[in-house]
């Protein structure tokens, strides 16, 4: 199942960078550019047909994509004095490139003639297009599936009250039920245990106070601590009632590291899928935003910490992840012992959060990202709004092949940078469950 899992998220990769590709290639056709290729990966060509002008493929590293479209770098403005300096023959070259691929007839469709409010639409359309899909998995994933979640149905009794403290969160879900019925010297049968609590019944509610859900019940178990409470729970389709003596446990509160005092029924939940409002997903998704958002606002410190997690030291289970290392942990979760569906699950809101980062990534302002395209549109639109204003004549569009030196390095870095998560993924991968 680790291969299946490897195999369904590779593919996963590949569909997201598909679509990412997509969203800057409708609205280009829409606005009238010229769009010579649509590429899936990059390196020599394993498919591709032509259709309208377009070549459309797929390349054999799928490390990314790209849509190419006619009149990304404009010519020089008139007057423009020519560029010095080291890196001339680069940005002469990507100039003349524009003037040989724009033929007799096509300016008009080539995309540094777009206004920039347009240009700025196709090139955020490759993030919307993953920000969308992401919306579009989770409102699957929770809407349409649902979720895993404890409810208020008995998955087990549990014998015994424990007289050691546990670190948890939800005193009275039990991991390891004991069937046993001798509690040995000093021991206490749970009160679930001595009122006959059986699996399969279900908690309706706790003196009078309904306990629809597992968070309703554990919070009202964990409130009355060594209290008699009158117990209304279902079995077989009939109500029964019951008057038990909650025991009082001490445990350590994982999330405050305090020691309390808590209510003690004896039992453990069940788990089953449970389809989640709407209104989730944007909760969701702007968690993951915030996570990325983060991420990116960090990401030297990260790098750092995976250069170091290459070296030896311990890695990061939140640090950085390149495609091995996602696609690893997704075999891992294919491999698991949870129902399939829930594995199912599990791998579709992972492709999701890669989505998230995909897109959150691609609008860091720097060429040759997407982000550094819409930075420059946006600064020609203020140059175009300050000339309006002054009564001047609209200025030529941004001059960004003067940039290509900047986005080449940018490109190296983030190659380097590739090269090193891949390393550290192969050599010190990050686990689940640590």
């Amino acid at each position: 199942m680790g291969a299946v899992g490897i195999a369904f998220f590779v593919v996963g990769i590949l569909v997201s960078i598909a679509i990412h590709e997509l969203g800057h290639l409708l609205p280009a056709k829409k606005f009238g550019v010229k769009v010579f290729q649509y590429m899936v990966g990059f390196g020599p060509t394993i498919w591709s047909r032509m259709k309208n002008g377009t070549e459309y493929g797929i390349k054999a590293i799928p490390l990314g994509g790209y849509v190419r479209l006619m009149g990304m770098v404009p010519p020089p403005p008139p007057g423009a004095a020519p560029v010095k300096g080291p890196f001339a023959g680069v940005v002469q070259q990507a100039r003349e490139q524009t003037i040989q691929e724009i033929k007799d007839g096509d300016a008009a469709h080539a995309f540094y003639r777009l206004p920039p409010g347009k240009k700025i639409v196709v090139m955020a359309g490759g993030p919307i297009a993953n920000i969308l899909f992401a919306a579009v998995i989770l409102l699957l994933v929770f809407v349409g599936i649902g979720i895993p979640r404890p409810t208020a149905v008995i998955e087990n009794v549990v014998a015994c009250v424990p007289t050691a403290g546990a670190s948890t969160a939800t005193p009275n879900a039990a991991a390891t039920p004991s069937d046993a019925t001798d509690c040995g010297p000093g021991g206490e049968a749970t009160p679930a245990a001595l009122i006959g609590l059986q699996q399969g019944d279900e908690i309706i509610s706790l003196d009078g106070v309904p306990t629809p859900d597992w968070p309703a019940l554990s919070e009202a178990i964990s409130a009355n601590s060594g209290s008699g409470i009158d117990l209304v729970y279902q079995r077989g389709g009939q109500e029964f009632n019951a008057f038990v003596r909650l025991a009082a446990v001490e445990r350590v509160d994982a999330r405050s590291g305090e020691t309390v005092t808590s209510g003690f029924l004896g039992i453990a939940p069940s788990i089953k899928l449970q389809r989640q409002s709407p209104l989730e997903v944007p909760m969701i998704m702007g968690a993951m935003t915030g996570a990325m958002f983060e991420a990116v606002a960090t990401f030297p410190a990260r790098v750092a910490d995976v250069a170091r997690a290459a070296a030896g030291e311990e890695r990061d289970p939140e640090g950085l992840v390149g495609i091995i290392g996602a696609s690893r942990v997704g075999g891992e979760i294919a491999a698991s012992e949870t129902p399939v569906l829930w594995r199912v699950i599990d791998l579709l809101v992972l492709l999701a959060g890669l989505n998230v980062a995909l897109a959150i990534f691609n609008l860091i302002p720097l060429p040759p990202l997407d982000g550094g395209h819409i930075a420059g549109a946006l600064f020609e639109a203020v140059r175009r709004g300050w000339a309006r204003l002054r009564g001047k004549p609209v200025p030529a569009p941004a001059d960004v092949a003067r940039l290509l030196p900047f986005a080449y390095g940018v490109v190296a870095v983030l190659i380097g940078i590739s090269i090193l998560v891949a390393y550290a993924d192969i050599v010190n991968p990050i686990r689940l469950g640590g």
